[in-house]
């Protein structure tokens, strides 16, 4: 059988959620061994409870109200791919409704019995639990195109991800989203960044308050050359 020939219905759809960014015939030519071992599950498994509350992400409220994260929705863009770039994150467009949830649960049951790095869609939902915490993140994710609820509520929404995340195991040292999970945490610690948003969400946060600022600067720059006008014409009488 060809490497790129899927098994059956389960399998051809996960390799179609492969990103493009990932060639699948040479990413499955790289990490072919679907051998199921125990052991090493066990060891993911521990890795995952061990690791959950060192290697989790800030919501994406706090994300954007902190830090002020941008969120986008990637465009043109095959599969489950994730990329963070100046303050900015970009992820696919995911349709949410009972299909589709019972969809991801059975890929991530069907991921289970492969190595931790290609675990390509249970590291992206992972990433999606640590987002999501409470209705507000859905809010703020729908709000960008990035969710699509179809559920009964919003809240639905939020508690599976948060649900789905208790079933996800990774090792989190060698996973598709931890370049990402590194990233947005060390830009969520940036003083810079908070203080950034701080000005952003107090001075920019509506168009009255960015004319109050402007108009406060013009006062500012008025006062400044009247000043000097003042202390000039001082000297010239002198």
């Amino acid at each position: 059988m060809q490497i790129n020939e899927p098994d059956h219905l389960l399998d051809l759809y996960w390799k179609w959620c492969l990103p493009s960014d990932l060639d699948p015939e040479t990413y499955l030519q790289n990490h072919h061994d679907n051998t199921f071992d125990i052991d090493r599950h066990k060891s993911w498994v521990k890795i995952h409870l061990r690791s959950n509350a060192d290697k989790r992400i800030p919501n994406a409220c706090e994300l954007y109200r902190k830090v002020g994260v941008k969120f986008e929705k990637r465009k043109h863009q095959k599969g489950f791919g994730v990329e963070f770039h100046n303050g900015i994150l970009q992820l696919p467009h995911l349709k949410l409704d009972q299909n589709q949830t019972t969809l991801l649960v059975n890929l991530i049951a069907f991921e289970d019995f492969k190595p931790s790095k290609d675990r390509v869609l249970t590291s992206y939902i992972l990433l999606l639990d640590g987002l999501i915490n409470t209705k507000k993140d859905v809010e703020l994710l729908q709000q960008h195109g990035i969710i699509h609820n179809k559920l009964s509520s919003i809240e639905s929404a939020s508690t599976f991800f948060n649900d789905i995340g208790n079933i996800c195991s990774v090792d989190y040292e060698d996973h598709y989203c931890r370049g990402r999970f590194k990233d947005l945490n060390n830009y969520y610690k940036s003083s810079w960044n908070r203080q950034f948003a701080k000005l952003y969400h107090t001075s920019f946060s509506s168009p009255w308050a960015v004319i109050s600022l402007l108009v406060g600067a013009l006062l500012l720059i008025l006062a400044a050359l009247q000043t000097g006008y003042t202390i000039a014409s001082f000297y010239k009488q002198t």
